[in-house]
């Protein structure tokens, strides 16, 4: 058997093959099309792939996106880990360190700081066992029920739906990013790729203006019969409230049972939700990473354990490949 580090770009042979591999160890068909769109075509550049071959057979696969995250006002390049997985028949050799390794490599060669991802309970032991995670967080839903809080007849006419991202993202971008110690990019090219370009999801963009300037988006979608907020940025409360408010509204409406999105507890705005009818439900994702390259590090003003600390970061559904 061989690891090697792979593009897929052009090489429809193993993307078939490590697709074929999705099926076997998840039981899902995932489309060629999410693959490319998620390791050739995001705007951070390609995806790291660390294969392990045994001939033809595609035994082991470890897979890192590059994301920036902004850390205390500096920009700093991470991977987020996904679609990690191991043939059922080549499992227990420890060819999922050894592509992982690879990768990390990698991760190093192109001046990636911290690898960090979502692991399942399997994944998220092996990750603290073999690579040296360590958990950060254990992240539930909030989730308002219609069952169980009362309805509103709120309207907000300073939100409303768009269909696109545009410069006016960009400038909310500037405006918010360092009101976090560590929040994920979200500027207009990495929302259009992450949302309008995803060819796996359907989203609806909602946004909210004083006069001419927008002071938050949310980005929502539905799955099963639950309306999520997979990503939510707000200049203020005011945006903040309304937004959540204007979409309460709409699954109301619309007949949608529960709205739900993931909302560090530490945040101030927690509180909003709650007084808003909002309540930690299961299921918990476990939020984890290791750093790759301290010395990156080491050369700005950012302490080497910052990452691990969960009250210092911004997250939403939409910073895990799931959502």
């Amino acid at each position: 058997m061989n690891c090697s580090l792979q593009s897929y770009l052009g090489d429809e042979e193993c993307k078939d093959k490590v697709l074929d591999l999705y099926r076997v160890v998840y039981n899902v068909d995932l489309s060629g099309s999410i693959w490319e769109w998620r390791f050739t075509e995001a705007p951070n550049g390609p995806g790291i792939v660390a294969l392990i071959r045994d001939g033809e057979q595609v035994a082991s696969h470890y897979a890192v996106t590059p994301v920036w995250l902004r850390i205390k006002g500096n920009d700093v390049l991470t991977g987020l880990a996904s679609h990690t997985m191991t043939h059922p028949s080549y499992r227990g050799r420890g060819l999922f360190q050894e592509a992982a390794r690879a990768a990390y490599d990698e991760m190093q060669r192109r001046d990636m700081t911290y690898v960090w991802g979502f692991p399942n309970k399997q994944i998220h032991r092996q990750r603290r066992r073999d690579l040296g995670w360590s958990t950060i967080a254990e992240i539930p839903i909030l989730r308002r029920r219609f069952d169980k809080s009362p309805r509103t007849n709120s309207r907000h006419p300073r939100v409303e739906l768009v269909q696109s991202i545009g410069p006016a993202f960009d400038d909310l971008w500037r405006r918010v990013r360092d009101q976090y110690t560590i929040i994920t990019q979200r500027d207009s090219r990495y929302l259009t790729w992450r949302y309008i370009d995803n060819p796996g999801d359907s989203y609806c963009i909602l946004v909210a203006y004083d006069t001419s300037i927008l002071n938050g988006y949310a980005i929502t979608k539905m799955f099963r019969r639950e309306m999520q907020i997979v990503d939510i940025l707000a200049a203020n409360d005011t945006a903040f409230v309304d937004i959540i408010e204007a979409i309460i509204s709409i699954a109301e409406k619309e007949s949608v049972p529960s709205v739900a999105l993931w909302y560090n507890v530490h945040d101030k705005r927690h509180l909003l939700l709650e007084r808003l009818g909002f309540l930690n439900e299961e299921p918990i994702t476990y939020f984890a990473g290791c750093s790759i390259a301290q010395k990156i590090i080491d050369k700005t003003s950012i302490a080497p354990d910052l990452w691990k600390d969960y009250r210092h970061w911004y997250l939403t559904m939409g910073d895990s490949d799931v959502f």
